[in-house]
């Protein structure tokens, strides 16, 4: 089920793919996931979308954070 950060991912992996459309807005979705980033690392959704489910979100964010720091990109 997608969730706030599964937009993020898939942008991350298309970074990661050599596509640099979006590479502006890359810089923009990396700070917005270090705002979204919760005091014990990990991230939320709504509570209408999985019932605040911390795990899916974690994973999306979290990969996609990765992705964005090999494409070379960084907060």
């Amino acid at each position: 089920y997608p969730n706030r950060y599964h937009f993020l991912y898939a942008v991350s992996r298309a970074l990661v793919a050599g596509d640099t459309t979006l590479l502006k807005t890359a810089h923009l979705m990396l700070k917005y996931l270090s705002i979204c980033q919760q005091k014990d690392g990990s991230f939320g959704s709504r509570r209408k979308v999985n019932r605040r489910d911390k795990l899916q979100s974690s994973v999306y964010a979290l990969l996609a954070m990765l992705n964005f720091s090999e494409s070379g990109l960084y907060v």
